[in-house]
């Protein structure tokens, strides 16, 4: 009966064990993609549109960015369906004479949220909400000064808390002083 217990506890300890290292080796594949993904694909794009992001570049600079978004595709093995579908589509329309500002305001806000998605996965620094407000880049008004507010509030509230800090502080310190000299008296 012993045997059997025992033989029952290292078929289980092997059955977790190889589930464990299964699902090790899945993830680690997965954040290499996605690392591949990040250098390969969007960090290059986020460079290449920084200085346009969210903004409505002229026809002669969309034509030369057009230029840059198909070198930076055509130097990856693997571009995402919808970024290819997109620069495909800008591509077209802009050839064409066709509006191509929302679809490449649709580009820009994939770029930049998809960028930022994987800079926190990956432990990269992300732009930070100074920085975007010092290259305006933000999809529209709106998102901008939504993003000011909860700046600002935070700010805010960190004063908030380190005051009440310091006064904690100095109340306990005071509390600390009172009980020194009144013991010496």
């Amino acid at each position: 009966m012993y045997t059997c217990q025992s033989d029952m506890l290292e078929i289980l300890t092997t059955i977790v064990v190889t589930v464990t290292s299964f699902m090790v080796i899945v993830k680690t594949m997965r954040l290499s993609t996605k690392k591949e993904l990040f250098l390969k694909i969007y960090f290059p794009l986020y460079k290449t549109l920084s200085s346009f992001l969210y903004k409505t570049p002229s026809v002669e600079e969309m034509q030369k960015l057009i230029t840059e978004i198909n070198d930076v595709l055509s130097k990856a093995e693997y571009i995402p369906f919808f970024i290819s579908e997109l620069a495909n589509t800008l591509q077209k329309e802009l050839s064409d004479g066709e509006s191509w500002q929302d679809t490449y305001m649709e580009l820009c806000r994939h770029i930049d949220v998809n960028c930022n998605k994987l800079c926190i996965l990956l432990g990269y620094p992300k732009r930070t909400l100074a920085y975007r407000f010092h290259h305006d880049q933000f999809l529209n008004n709106r998102k901008k000064w939504f993003a000011f507010c909860l700046y600002a509030i935070s700010y805010f509230a960190l004063g908030i808390v380190i005051a009440i800090l310091v006064l904690t502080f100095c109340a306990w310190l005071l509390l600390i002083l009172e009980n020194t000299f009144h013991i010496l008296r």
